[in-house]
């Protein structure tokens, strides 16, 4: 059963206290006052808030339990072999060559304007809402609160978004119940969280940018998204490689930086394609067991790990390179 939250429970975003406790209905003493006015005043200093918008607002958030549960079982965490038979479907490949087709002059702007290829962009927009065919069901309001109250472990980066929403509603006039998204407040075509939308949403037409309705600035803002985060024009993404049998299989990457470089697995016995001139150019190697059982190895460079700022999961990053690969 959905469970309303009292403004009292939700006004403690900003003061640095979450609950480590689901809220209940009712529970008017689970947030002091003194806490409550802190958040209230904390909002308007930091963000410019009206805080009369803000209490209205908040007294309108649900609590929804289902979303704490889907945090818990992250589906990016099943192993490769599943994961990617959900993500590289025949049906994604051809409905991203659709898509890619219908929106081949936006995409070659954004190419051309930001470095990144068109094909990751169809790519991520792909693996994300299936070319904008599933944005979501729940509240951004509602995801957002319930996680900025209800999650502890990451309350500080929710409640910061849950901020980052309000000012987008003050600013733009949105109601602030209307939109909807994932069960971890990202919207849109692209799904941006709101700090991102405020950061890297880009208009093609000059106007606010709509990224949840218009496929131009959808793909616009997630190429200025990857451009903000470091991509590097013309590097490569990943490249598939053979890893030795005789060899340890390396130990899968933390989603940072890539640490050695490419003389280091020349040396582990990794065949390198000819084209890779550059030795000192910094890469690391993941190997991965495919659907079929079958070994798969990739050297995976720095534009990989800027795909992972979008989602810093291992297989996320490495489904959306297969899946531009296919377009």
């Amino acid at each position: 059963m959905l469970k309303k939250l009292s403004v009292i429970v939700m006004i403690t975003a900003l003061s640095g206290c979450a609950s480590t406790q689901a809220p209940l209905a009712g529970d008017s003493d689970f947030v002091s006052t003194r806490q409550t006015a802190r958040f209230v005043e904390n909002a308007q200093l930091q963000f410019g808030l009206n805080p009369t918008m803000v209490e209205a607002s908040l007294a309108q958030a649900v609590y929804q339990p289902k979303i704490i549960s889907l945090m818990n079982r992250k589906f990016e965490a099943q192993p490769w072999a599943i994961y990617q038979t959900h993500m590289l479907t025949l049906n994604r490949i051809s409905q991203g060559k659709v898509f890619a087709a219908t929106n081949r002059g936006i995409l070659a702007q954004a190419q051309s304007t930001y470095g990144v290829p068109a094909a990751t962009v169809v790519a991520i927009i792909g693996v994300e809402t299936l070319y904008g065919e599933n944005q979501g069901n729940y509240r951004v309001l509602d995801a957002l609160a319930t996680l900025s109250f209800a999650y502890p472990k990451r309350a500080a980066f929710f409640q910061s978004e849950l901020a980052n929403y309000l000012v987008l509603c003050q600013k733009n006039h949105w109601d602030v119940g209307q939109l909807k998204g994932s069960y971890a407040g990202a919207f849109g075509i692209g799904q941006f969280m709101p700090s991102s939308y405020r950061q890297y949403a880009v208009s093609a037409t000059e106007q606010s940018p709509d990224i949840s309705t218009k496929p131009k600035d959808a793909i616009l803002s997630v190429a200025h998204y990857f451009a903000g985060h470091g991509w590097i024009k013309g590097q490569p993404i990943a490249i598939s490689v053979k890893w030795p049998t005789a060899k340890m299989l390396p130990a899968l990457p933390k989603m940072t930086q890539p640490k050695h470089d490419l003389r280091y697995w020349q040396a582990e016995g990794v065949v390198l394609p000819s084209y890779l001139t550059d030795l000192a150019m910094k890469a690391e190697v993941v190997v991965e067991k495919g659907a079929s059982g079958q070994q798969q190895a990739w050297l995976i460079f720095h534009n990989f790990y800027v795909i992972a700022r979008y989602n810093p999961s291992l297989n996320y990053s490495l489904a959306v390179f297969c899946l531009s690969e296919k377009l």
